[in-house]
């Protein structure tokens, strides 16, 4: 096998439902550039080592440790690529591989930390005709050495001036994971994201990322609102992380206010609107919240 352009890596446990799925759709990627699939099972019993075993070329036991970013360095360690993909076991690849094989065999990569992918969100089970794209960092070059922090939501943080960044447009990794995952089905999933979140709130209570993602975690729980009041003071106070993550932490409370009947929804909106005024959180989502409670309540002065 030729030196990898790029290795694939993937976290596993109990994925039977989607794993194989994940992995078939590597097929085109793998045939158009050296690829290597690193993958590492956390503590399956349904299944799916036997199928991450038929398509991976290093596979290895991990044990968990209430830790996504250790799971996923343990998998980049033992990596030989020069390019890093990081995929969970609920997504898959789009067959248009054009773009990624052609960025891989370029010689415009050498100057790039990371790329940005499209991650396609599918509300619906097998409902593939309504769905919600965002951009984020998913691929990696390996010699910058930088692995993941954060027990959950993981992420690679940079250097203070910020990743040479490119954005591959085309290349799309549809989701399927966020199914259920607000209602009575997903209650196991958030619970484990919330505990894990509430250990690292207790080290760093005010820190504005980690307020974010307990809030994206809790939408359906009781416990929403108080994190959405925390979340707001935090920025309020300019606590770290607040310029990165505060628009995103106002557009969920003025969502919150809205759903709740809350009386701070305007005071959310104004304030949002005046700290962040060029967020497309603001430009966009809060002001479409802002007229649809305007609308609803008839006020149209």
């Amino acid at each position: 096998m030729p030196k990898p352009f790029l290795s694939i890596g993937i976290i596993f446990k109990n994925e039977i439902r989607c794993l194989e799925r994940c992995l078939k759709s590597l097929a085109p990627l793998r045939e158009a550039v050296p690829c290597e699939l690193v993958m590492a099972d956390t503590g399956s019993d349904d299944g799916s080592r036997e199928i991450a075993e038929k398509y991976a070329d290093i596979i290895f036991d991990f044990h968990w440790i209430n830790d996504f970013a250790a799971a996923r360095n343990a998998v980049m360690d033992r990596c030989s690529g020069r390019w890093y993909l990081t995929m969970d076991a609920d997504e898959w690849l789009d067959e248009d591989v054009k773009e990624l094989s052609t960025f891989l065999r370029s010689n415009n990569r050498k100057d790039l930390d990371v790329c940005t992918v499209v991650i396609r969100n599918y509300a619906e089970a097998d409902n593939f005709e309504e769905y919600n794209d965002f951009l984020t960092i998913r691929m990696l070059r390996m010699s910058t050495k930088i692995r993941y922090e954060g027990a959950v939501h993981e992420l690679w943080r940079g250097p203070e001036d910020g990743f040479v960044n490119k954005t591959l447009s085309h290349t799309i990794l549809h989701h399927d994971g966020y199914v259920g995952l607000n209602d009575e089905s997903g209650k196991a999933k958030r619970r484990r994201n919330q505990e894990l979140l509430e250990a690292q709130l207790e080290q760093d209570p005010e820190n504005v990322r980690l307020l974010l993602q307990y809030i994206e975690s809790s939408r359906p729980d009781p416990q929403h609102v108080d994190y959405i009041r925390r979340g707001v003071a935090a920025v309020e106070e300019k606590k770290e992380g607040w310029q990165a993550f505060g628009p995103a932490v106002f557009r969920y409370a003025v969502l919150a206010a809205r759903d709740n009947d809350l009386p701070e929804g305007d005071e959310w909106t104004a304030r949002a609107m005046e700290l962040f005024p060029d967020s497309f959180y603001s430009r966009i989502d809060i002001a479409f919240l802002a007229f649809i409670n305007c609308w609803e309540k008839k006020r149209f002065a």
